[in-house]
């Protein structure tokens, strides 16, 4: 989704199209496979300058230091985390029993342990700004939401510019918004 606005607002996504849309993600994963590899190299960054990149929270710790960055950290509630990768387990194994309480505590704690070691490492480099977007807000106010991405990306360099030069900011904010399609979040199918 926050890959979708980038787009939207005229910024350049880095993606290779690789994994296509499917069940889970119907727009598609906007990825470069390269990510995953990131460990072992990182030649691929140099491609990338000026460019939105989709790394995961745990591989952020090898980004290239020779690089600032402005990093969109999504935040989003854990208990929806967990209900969506257990959805995905699901439909990928064909089985139905989720998993069982204890496993499920132990992923939770594993997650909000991790989220936090990666917000605490992104404090702690001086190459890099970053903002929290809340993944409930995006759904609930995609045009606030959009507003706070353009504001924090706005003296990154970043430009935001929608292919039709003549549109004004709040055009370009509405349009960011527009791509926020709350019918796509699973736990929000779930939770009517």
């Amino acid at each position: 989704m926050m890959m979708q606005m980038l787009e939207a607002a005229g910024i350049d996504v880095a993606s290779d199209r690789v994994r296509e849309a499917d069940d889970d993600n119907r727009r598609g994963y906007y990825e470069l496979e390269v990510v995953k590899r990131i460990r072992e190299d990182t030649s691929f960054f140099d491609g990338c300058v000026g460019k939105a990149v989709k790394v995961v929270a745990p591989l952020l710790r090898f980004i290239p230091r020779s690089f600032d960055y402005y990093i969109l950290f999504m935040d989003r509630d854990l208990d929806e985390v967990l209900a969506s990768q257990q959805e995905m387990l699901r439909r990928r194994t064909g089985r139905e029993e989720g998993a069982d309480d204890a496993n499920t505590s132990a992923m939770a704690h594993a997650y909000q342990n991790q989220t936090e070691r990666v917000r605490n490492w992104i404090d702690d480099q001086s190459n890099i700004e970053s903002l929290r977007i809340s993944h409930s807000q995006m759904l609930s106010e995609p045009v606030s939401a959009a507003r706070l991405v353009a504001e924090f990306l706005a003296p990154s360099g970043f430009s935001l510019q929608a292919a039709d030069s003549d549109l004004s900011s709040a055009s370009l904010i509405d349009r960011m918004a527009d791509v926020v399609d709350p019918e796509l979040s699973r736990q929000s199918w779930s939770r009517r």
